[in-house]
């Protein structure tokens, strides 16, 4: 186990609202790499008689905090060190759920997709692209690099790959960490199931490497991607963000050469530029197989937390999206995080059926995205692409590849 991690610096806050959630987590560091949460725009989402709040919170580049575009110096400390981050999170406490969303009674649509996941869905040709794909990422592991995964979850029955890995307590129980009311609690739950709604006959390989808080160490998420690698991953989801780290950045393009793809969030920003190590998709070591993710709405126009820029690919609708939380239920999230396995799904379904084509399946899925640049006309900047090649089309993306 690792030593405890100490606090150090005090968090910097986006807005006046969640000063009043009375939320202020400590920066921490462990031995090496410091690291701290990422936080994307504060929201509120419900389903039934539960409220989930996603906490906002503070973004690190090289050394300064940046919050809603001012930085502030924060000293030898940070600047020695990189971040990894976790997106928007959901706290609830357990007495805030009802039966009716247990998994026993919550009910479900064809694949694994949520009745109230519908719209986004629908908006991305789900149910489309999964016709074009009978086997549905029958045959592939996804790799998620996160807070771990509840391991008893219903989702995840005959889901888990035999391969997994605590970097944190270095075992091979990845168990999502923590308890309700911890900002990252059930982060990683979250983002697998995603995946399986998407691509319900793939394999997870749950990789922890994230704190209850949502906090990490680069030297593990670079361990976990190399991991991964290793064990036959062909999709690799982190949804993580860092300063710039050479260890991370050499695992990633590790990965590439290994012809596994890596999707990355875009971050929560809502401001350009798109966070490391995402922003390395179109231009890094790793570019050929790497994918940086935004988030929109189901009309695709990009939500207003959503980063963006230059190195932005592709969005997916990632404002409310319906999927697994610890202890068999089900909760409401948002944020990039959310929009990256909905990439990694897609990629797991055309891999379901052409695990040997010689098509670069990271270049053909932004091909056949919708192009949004009419309905987003306020986050174009002249003369740059600043919103990638438009919103996930799974559909086209399937049908281009019989």
């Amino acid at each position: 186990m690792r030593t405890t991690l100490k606090p150090a610096l005090r968090w910097l806050l986006l807005s006046a609202s969640l000063v009043a959630c009375g939320t202020t987590p400590d920066i921490t560091r462990s031995s090496g790499i410091a690291v701290i949460p990422e936080f994307g725009a504060q929201t509120e989402q419900s389903i039934g008689s539960s409220n989930l709040h996603a906490l906002a919170g503070a973004f690190v580049t090289a050394g300064a905090f940046v919050t809603a575009g001012a930085f502030v110096t924060a000293g030898a400390f940070v600047t020695a060190g990189a971040f990894v981050t976790a997106g928007a999170f959901v706290t609830a406490s357990p007495s805030e759920w009802n039966a009716a969303l247990d998994s026993s009674t919550l009910s479900s649509g064809p694949n694994n997709t949520f009745t109230a996941n519908t719209p986004l869905w629908q908006s991305v040709g789900l149910s489309q692209g999964q016709q074009g794909a009978p086997q549905l990422g029958q045959g592939v592991t996804v790799a998620v690099i996160d807070s771990g995964i509840d391991l008893q979850h219903v989702a995840f029955n005959g889901h888990l790959s035999s391969s997994s890995q605590d970097f944190l307590e270095m075992d091979g129980l990845p168990q999502e960490g923590g308890r309700p009311g911890d900002v990252a609690f059930g982060h990683g739950t979250g983002v697998a199931d995603i995946i399986l709604q998407v691509a319900p006959n793939a394999v997870i390989m749950p990789l922890r490497a994230l704190q209850p808080d949502g906090t990490g160490d680069t030297r593990e998420i670079a361990a976990a991607v190399r991991f991964a690698v290793q064990h036959g991953a062909q999709i690799i989801n982190a949804s993580v963000a860092s300063a710039p780290d050479a260890d991370l950045e050499a695992a990633l393009a590790d990965a590439a050469a290994a012809g596994v793809y890596v999707v990355l969030s875009a971050g929560n920003t809502g401001n350009s530029p798109v966070l490391y190590p995402a922003r390395t998709a179109r231009s890094g070591n790793a570019a050929a197989y790497a994918l940086s993710v935004g988030s929109s709405n189901t009309d695709g126009v990009r939500s207003s937390f959503s980063s963006y820029g230059p190195d932005l690919e592709v969005l997916a609708p990632a404002e409310a999206v319906v999927t697994a939380y610890p202890g068999n239920h089900f909760a409401t999230w948002r944020g990039t995080s959310f929009a990256a396995p909905m990439v990694s799904g897609a990629l797991a379904l055309a891999l379901g059926e052409h695990g040997n084509t010689s098509i670069n399946l990271a270049s053909r899925l932004t091909a056949h995205a919708t192009n949004v640049d009419a309905v987003n006309t306020a986050s174009l900047q002249p003369g740059t692409s600043t919103l990638g090649y438009g919103q996930l089309n799974i559909a086209a993306f399937m049908a281009s590849l019989k």
